[in-house]
């Protein structure tokens, strides 16, 4: 018997790690960029996402995560207490210095696979139900693609659905409602080529972050954002990722 012992203790970020803060979007939404997020990536790697066991996101599912998930039940203290100093530092919330390791971040790895098909709805753009997000891209030889950003023609480049309940009594959250009637209600489901390009045209990107080793991008969960693939990309090994996700519990409670 093989097992696996870990100390998460052990997955630390780096103190000379490059950051970039960035603000997009018609309401000027921040997006942190950090290279070298991770002092030593492969330990990660090594530890926590090779033997993470994956399961097939189905069509069913309320994720639209076309591919293979695997839930990481570990706390990363050092993770959880960068990316929300990193809430503190860079964006509006005002986090005191006394709760900053009470923030708990939740993980998920997202293994994507080229070259094949997915259902129609989950080539568009979508929001997290979530306060903020981060993508840590974990892919070391192929490096295609990256995360893009949107707009929908209708409503805008945002869904607050998930953070703010009175969101969904404006006229922006009806103006998406019925662009999925119209539009996703009778083909949704309908399995096409996993091809970003091939989205429905009621998106505009307005931003985007290609993708690169140990690079972590944070943002808010609720700006309608996708990640990039090509039919032809990522067909002999898979695009790997870590995601981190936190409640809008931290925030508005």
């Amino acid at each position: 018997m093989q097992l696996n012992y870990v100390e998460p203790e052990n997955i630390k970020v780096n103190p000379d790690a490059i950051i970039n803060s960035k603000q997009i979007g018609e309401k000027n939404h921040p997006v942190i960029v950090v290279d070298d997020f991770l002092l030593d990536p492969h330990k990660l790697i090594s530890e926590y996402v090779e033997p993470t066991p994956l399961v097939l996101n189905t069509i069913d599912s309320n994720s639209l995560m076309p591919g293979w998930i695997g839930q990481v039940s570990n706390r990363f203290y050092e993770i959880d207490s960068a990316v929300t100093q990193l809430l503190d530092l860079y964006t509006d919330f005002d986090i005191p210095d006394e709760e900053i390791e009470d923030h708990i971040w939740n993980y998920q790895i997202n293994v994507i696979h080229g070259g094949g098909k997915c259902a129609r709805k989950c080539i568009q753009p979508h929001v997290d139900p979530a306060m903020m997000a981060f993508v840590l891209y974990l892919n070391e030889d192929d490096q295609q693609g990256g995360t893009g950003f949107y707009r929908h023609s209708e409503a805008g480049d945002m869904n607050l659905e998930n953070v703010d309940k009175s969101f969904k009594r404006t006229s922006d959250y009806w103006k998406y409602k019925e662009w999925q009637f119209e539009k996703m209600r009778d083909n949704r489901d309908e399995y096409i080529d996993f091809d970003s390009g091939l989205m429905d045209d009621a998106w505009e990107e307005y931003h985007y972050e290609p993708m690169k080793f140990n690079r972590l991008i944070l943002y808010p969960a609720y700006i309608f954002h996708s990640s990039i693939m090509k039919i032809d990309w990522y067909t002999e090994s898979p695009r790997v990722s870590l995601s981190g996700f936190i409640d809008k519990s931290y925030f508005t409670e």
